[in-house]
């Protein structure tokens, strides 16, 4: 089976299409329960965790 750039590019474009149709599908989720985890970035957790461990050697 040869397959195209072209062909690759639309299949790919046309599972994230569904992928996005069935996330739609789902019903919102609660707001307590987004509020109990609040997310923060891993790269703002990271700078936490340094800044603490500095904080904790001085």
């Amino acid at each position: 089976v040869n397959f195209s750039s072209l062909d690759v590019h639309l299949h790919t474009e046309a599972l994230l299409n569904s992928i996005n149709f069935l996330n739609n599908l789902l019903p919102p989720l609660k707001k307590e329960a987004q509020e109990e985890q609040p997310a923060l970035p891993k790269e703002e957790e990271e700078e936490e965790e340094e800044e603490a461990k500095i904080e904790d050697s001085a």
